[in-house]
């Protein structure tokens, strides 16, 4: 369904999106159609940025559904430096955003997307504000902190640790991400509005430990066979093909 028409696709993606600063430091992507009655805010995960609302199932504005994304600090256009980058400065966020979608939309449905670290953020977020929406959590990574411990932290003198691309993150991030793991309970929100989507062949969400995850608190899992944690070309496909059926099947009428 979502594989052709790349062209035209990015061309109204040009034509329809819009970009703007919020609350003077937080950059936002908006695809907002005529009618409007649902949103739905993306969440991205480390290294990801705004751009990935262009990824998302392009059809659902044609269910009077539109999309918000925005950048974490120090991600895509953000202005702010690698300190910025916290936990409690991305939950942060998340709610600034969230309530420039009620106060701008009113009397719409706010929903959510969160991708990989982003998800795991976007799910401590709902469980600390109870939040009522539908919503997605896709390559949710579990046991991060024994993850990310092995594989950044190679110099225990410095304050930071370096990810890809040289970029730099605090050191304190790894800890409190361990805090904010061992701190995850049961949402509150029904549970036909969640779904989980995860590939079987992820190395940074582990497939078993996801299964384990929803098997505890009885959440609608959707495994894609096959895929890695980034989901491209025809994996990418199948996720928003099950993305698209959860939005539009779950739209209020």
């Amino acid at each position: 369904l979502y594989g052709f028409g790349l062209v035209i696709i990015l061309k109204k993606l040009g034509e329809t999106m819009k970009e703007k600063i919020i609350n003077n430091k937080i950059p936002i992507y908006e695809m907002i159609p005529e009618t409007l009655d649902e949103i739905i805010i993306t969440v991205h995960g480390l290294g990801g940025n705004k751009k990935e609302i262009s990824k998302l199932p392009q059809e659902l504005l044609n269910e009077n559904i539109g999309f918000i994304s925005f950048d974490f600090p120090y991600h895509g256009t953000s202005k702010e430096d690698y300190k910025s980058y916290t936990v409690t400065s991305c939950l942060n966020t998340i709610d600034q955003v969230y309530n420039y979608a009620l106060s701008t939309y009113p009397c719409v449905k706010v929903n959510f997307i969160g991708n990989s670290l982003g998800a795991l953020y976007l799910y401590m977020y709902l469980q600390t504000y109870r939040t009522p929406c539908k919503v997605i959590f896709k390559s949710m990574p579990l046991n991060n902190y024994q993850n990310m411990k092995k594989k950044f932290i190679k110099n225990d003198s410095n304050d930071y640790f370096e990810v890809g691309y040289g970029r730099r993150l605090p050191k304190q991030l790894i800890s409190d991400i361990k805090t904010l793991e061992d701190s995850l309970n049961e949402l509150t929100l029904n549970k036909n509005n969640i779904l989980f989507i995860n590939g079987t062949e992820d190395k940074i969400s582990d497939i078993n430990l996801i299964r384990k995850f929803c098997e505890e608190y009885n959440y609608n899992l959707c495994e894609i066979e096959g895929a890695s944690h980034n989901f491209k070309n025809e994996y990418l496909d199948k996720a928003n093909n099950e993305i698209f059926d959860f939005y539009q099947k779950r739209k209020i009428r």
